[in-house]
């Protein structure tokens, strides 16, 4: 059974590129994991502050690895100062 995860992250006042950056580096880390078939990020048009997440991943373990990797852990560590707000968008089957 694969994980599939959408989030909408919306960047603090003037933090938006820097959380772009911290999100491409985590693309870019993720979809060489063992396990992740998809892991996107998206800006939005009509505000530079809104980003939504698009992950999958093949199973619990490989989504509980890809939480515990350096990546990660650099978003993770910056959160409350880059993001004002996060949610965790429902999957439409």
């Amino acid at each position: 059974m694969s994980i599939v995860k959408q989030e909408l992250y919306i960047a603090r006042k003037a933090k938006n590129k820097e959380l772009q950056v911290l999100l491409s580096n985590l693309v870019f880390a993720s979809m060489k994991e063992d396990g992740c078939t998809a892991f996107e990020v998206y800006q939005s048009d009509e505000d530079i502050n809104e980003f939504l997440v698009y992950s999958e991943f093949k199973s619990d373990e490989a989504f509980n690895k890809h939480n515990s990797s350096e990546p990660k852990k650099a978003l993770d560590k910056r959160f409350e100062e880059l993001v004002l707000k996060k949610e965790i968008l429902p999957i439409l089957d």
